[in-house]
């Protein structure tokens, strides 16, 4: 695996329970950590118990050596399903909250948007 997978990885188990827990739900924060853990770590399972060696350039995505493929779809659709339950049951009650900005000074006016995101 490359540092750059790895660090993807990281990212994705974490970025969504660090925001949970930013806003106090600990709770939220636990369970979507085991729930994008969880198909991962079976994803990681699963591809490890393959014949196929990390250097291999032929054979380890063919039907004969599968589980590697496997390993990765299970990964990849739990992570997924995931990441979508998160944005769309979890995250009731995180929508950001903006309002407009005016100030003025030293006759500048500047008109925008702030909030809490």
């Amino acid at each position: 695996m490359t540092p750059w997978f790895v660090a993807g990885i990281g990212v994705y188990l974490v970025g969504g329970p660090v925001v949970h827990g930013l806003h106090g739900r600990l709770n939220r924060a636990f369970g979507d950590f085991l729930m994008r853990a969880a198909p991962v770590a079976l994803g990681l399972i699963v591809a490890g118990n393959s014949d196929c060696a990390a250097q291999d350039d032929d054979g380890c995505w063919t039907s004969a050596n599968g589980r590697a493929l496997e390993g990765v779809m299970v990964g990849t659709a739990g992570g997924l399903a995931a990441a979508v339950y998160d944005t769309w049951v979890l995250a009731r009650g995180d929508e950001p909250r903006i309002a407009p900005v005016v100030t003025s000074s030293r006759g500048t006016t500047v008109v925008g948007f702030g909030g809490r995101f």
